[in-house]
């Protein structure tokens, strides 16, 4: 169970925590690190997309917008005098 796993290595970590062993910490919030991106890929498996998977971009030629402007406005930069 993955919810296990994070749990137990969370409580490596605390215990790591309290000591003064470095690798031993380092060692262990790698180990936490893995277990966090596990439950990552297992969220974005049963959605079945990455993020930002699902937004629709379209290329637009900046110098012909075509009929998705339908004001037909063209961007562009001014001063004030």
């Amino acid at each position: 169970d993955l919810k296990s796993e994070v749990e137990q290595k969370i409580a490596l970590v605390k215990s790591a925590l309290e000591g003064e062993d470095n690798t031993l910490l380092e060692s262990s919030l790698s180990e936490l690190q893995e277990s966090v991106q596990k439950v990552g890929q297992a969220v974005y498996s049963k959605t079945g997309a990455a993020p930002g998977a699902d937004q629709d971009v379209q290329d637009v030629d900046p110098q012909n917008p075509g009929s998705d402007d339908p004001d037909n406005t063209v961007e562009g930069e001014f001063r004030e005098v």
